[in-house]
């Protein structure tokens, strides 16, 4: 006798819940993990952001960036102070500016470095004619120059390229200076073109052209400064630039091929000192630019490929996580976007410090900033220190656009942490009704 086959509403469940999870794989592989969840912390608010601002460095309780001179923010009493002028008609343009929690140091060209001490404001040149070591000079066509360039800096040590002048395709030493004791040390003398220079702890990273010098191929390289060791981090095909370095991890953007056209999508590769080891964040169909360091976590800028009658190049901010692999991004909210730049974007994270992130947003054609903090990133890359509510302009500063509100809060992502979820769903469904057949099995039987 034929047994009849029982419809049992667990079934019905089963296959929705199978159902869905065809579908939710590969919507997991596709976003590859979740959207960025971010709290406003406080505002950033100074009239002299301007549509021209450029090169925002965030590092402790300020803000620095290059508008029609060196303009620093304050934290602490919402302040903008003026550090230094602009003077590009008579030729002493400002260039190469870094920050860190106790000093500014900048580029004054055509080769001079200026240093800012954040806490006494003090100005003054350095290396001065009191330091030890900068007496080197460069020879060419029978003329003798010393300048200086691309600074970075870091505690009480300030290390920069040195050279005949910048405009000789950057052929350099490479000199670090105490400014303790104010006495310089050659880092590395071997008189070549180099560029992207960082400084971390007892660390410093940076890239050097190939005897060519045709801007096609480029080296990585990282100097221990409390061993003295020098290793190739990566002499990689293409041009590798962009280097950022950090206690754990070196980060830099390469172009495979950057004289081909179309060029090959450029893609963010990370070193972890560590180990040893390479990893490249996955490319989709755009270019990787511009990488940021934080904490495990990399943020980079994702563009539409160059294209000859593209006016403008759409950008967007993402973060990929180096212990899983996955990548974040913002959700598509708005259609705002920067008319005043060749790139366009909605959100752009211009800087991290002690767990916040500097956030840009462009609001009904306005730039607008703010410190936020990311919700779904793990606790190590979380503020140390967070201020309370966001905390309005002081008195001496104009408004002089509407207040950055929060960010969407957005649930996650259909993606690899709704996984778990819906697996567990599905198992505990055929459990119950494999449960409730035997069940009625045992009553017949």
């Amino acid at each position: 006798m034929k047994k009849k086959c029982h419809n049992s509403p667990f079934m019905g469940i089963i296959f929705v819940c199978i159902f869905s999870l065809v579908f939710l794989i590969p919507a997991a592989s596709a976003t590859g993990g979740e959207q960025i969840n971010a709290t406003l912390i406080r505002h950033v608010i100074s009239e002299n952001i301007t549509g021209q601002s450029h090169d925002f460095l965030f590092s402790g309780d300020h803000i620095l960036w290059m508008d029609t001179g060196l303009y620093l923010y304050s934290i602490g009493d919402n302040s903008t102070r003026l550090i230094a002028t602009d003077t590009a008609a008579e030729g002493q343009w400002i260039y190469w500016h870094t920050l860190s929690d106790k000093y500014i140091v900048w580029h004054q060209y055509p080769g001079t470095l200026h240093l800012y001490n954040l806490s006494s404001g003090e100005e003054r040149t350095i290396p001065d004619t009191a330091t030890k070591g900068a007496e080197k000079t460069y020879s060419r066509s029978n003329e003798e120059e010393t300048a200086r360039w691309m600074p970075s800096v870091q505690g009480d040590r300030v290390a920069w390229l040195q050279g005949f002048s910048s405009a000789t395709y950057g052929d350099s030493d490479i000199f670090l200076l105490n400014l303790t004791t104010n006495e310089m040390v050659a880092v590395n003398e071997s008189l070549s073109a180099k560029g992207g220079l960082a400084m971390n702890g007892d660390r410093i990273a940076w890239y050097s052209h190939s005897e060519k010098r045709d801007g096609t191929k480029t080296s990585i390289y990282l100097h221990d400064l409390a061993m003295g060791g020098e290793t190739v981090v990566s002499s990689d095909p293409g041009l590798q630039t962009q280097t950022t370095l950090s206690e754990k991890y070196i980060a830099w953007s390469v172009s495979p091929d950057p004289v081909r056209y179309p060029p090959p999508l450029s893609q963010i590769h990370i070193y972890t000192i560590a180990g040893g080891t390479t990893q490249a964040i996955p490319t989709t169909t755009m270019n990787q630019y511009d990488p940021i360091i934080a904490g495990d976590y990399v943020v980079y800028t994702e563009c539409t490929p160059y294209e000859k009658t593209a006016v403008k190049l759409t950008c967007d901010s993402k973060i990929f996580d180096l212990m899983t692999g996955t990548i974040g991004e913002f959700p598509r909210s708005r259609d705002d976007r920067n008319a005043n730049s060749d790139y366009e974007y909605e959100r752009k994270i211009r800087g991290f410090s002690n767990g916040q992130f500097l956030i840009e947003e462009i609001l009904k054609g306005k730039r607008v900033f703010g410190l936020y903090r990311i919700d779904n990133l793990r606790q190590a890359a979380q503020p140390t220190a967070l201020t309370g509510e966001p905390v309005g302009p002081a008195g001496n500063v104009t408004i002089t656009g509407s207040p950055a509100p929060a960010l969407p809060l957005t649930q996650p992502a259909p993606g690899f942490s709704t996984m778990p979820i819906v697996v567990a769903i599905v198992i505990s469904m055929i459990l119950q009704w494999g449960k409730n057949e035997r069940d009625v099995n045992d009553r017949r039987s």
